[in-house]
């Protein structure tokens, strides 16, 4: 099987990566399965000869995704960063996006000896639906309910009233489903810029794809491990005019986003690219032309 973790036979390793160790955490990448998407719209104005080299899209121009979201344990907490797209989706959107049921969030969680309940902490670096779809699921009755029941979701204020007024440019980034049952249970979280969501795991808003992205830092023992999100979704991304046509401000993103890998490789932080099939974990150094360059870290 080829997937995110290279050539695999093994359905745990396609499921949960392996244990990275972060100070006092241990840290995981759980899956919440691939999909497909539009080259062009991940590559923005990148032309496609340029892009190709890269990821290799299929007949309908798409190329794959990873979902890689964290599984962080210290102690009682047990936070999961990202939630994957879940699996509500129309039949309409899950043949465009070619999402699969072969691997999901909750059965990642489970291989890794977590039980949905047992999460105590969400994180979500914003709110469109790839990114918090498996925050919620349908029940037995078709109800949407927390898959989560126990945790608190944090998201930035700013985030939340922008998905729950989405805008003629936004509407078909994020799905009402994904939200509803959130707030309906209680279970959301609304922070107003930096903060320590619990102890060692840090959020910074870092706008661009939206207006408060958040990336998330654990950071423990002088050890740090960063998410950058959608701020820079695979290591191809890590060139500096490479950005997804969803950017609200690809400007602004770009900025950041230089900023942002001037202190990855100042302070040696490993990063995890969210949505990065081949290279999920990378140290970031430059090459001799001083491009940033992802230094893929084992996981």
């Amino acid at each position: 099987m080829r997937g995110m973790w290279g050539v695999c036979s093994c359905l745990f390793c396609w499921l949960v990566g392996g244990l990275m160790r972060v100070g006092e955490f241990e840290v995981r990448i759980v899956s919440d399965g691939e999909f497909r998407i539009d080259g062009g719209a991940m590559f923005g104005v990148v032309p496609k000869p340029l892009w190709e080299r890269l990821l290799e899209p299929d007949e309908r121009n798409r190329v794959r995704m990873a979902t890689n979201c964290l599984l962080v344990r210290r102690g009682r907490d047990v936070v999961v960063i990202e939630a994957g797209l879940g699996r509500k989706l129309s039949r309409k959107r899950r043949e465009i996006y070619a999402v699969s049921d072969e691997v999901r969030l909750e059965t990642s969680l489970r291989a890794a000896g977590v039980e949905p309940a047992a999460v105590t902490d969400v994180v979500l670096t914003h709110l469109h639906f790839d990114h918090c779809g498996g925050a919620t699921r349908r029940d037995s009755e078709g109800r949407v309910v927390p898959t989560f029941p126990n945790a608190r979701h944090f998201v930035q204020r700013v985030e939340w009233k922008a998905a729950r007024r989405p805008t003629p440019a936004t509407d078909t980034s994020y799905e009402a489903d994904n939200l509803d049952a959130l707030e309906r249970y209680g279970r959301l979280k609304l922070i107003d810029g930096d903060a320590e969501v619990c102890h060692g795991v840090h959020v910074e808003v870092v706008p661009g794809h939206t207006h408060a992205h958040q990336v998330v830092r654990v950071e423990s023992g002088g050890e740090v491990l960063v998410f950058p999100g959608d701020l820079i979704p695979t290591t191809h991304h890590m060139r500096t005019h490479y950005n997804a046509a969803y950017d609200l401000n690809a400007e602004e993103n770009t900025l950041n986003k230089v900023r942002f890998l001037e202190r990855a490789q100042r302070d040696r932080w490993r990063l995890v690219f969210y949505h990065d099939v081949e290279v999920p974990v990378a140290t970031v150094e430059k090459d001799s032309l001083g491009r940033f360059v992802a230094r893929p870290v084992a996981c």
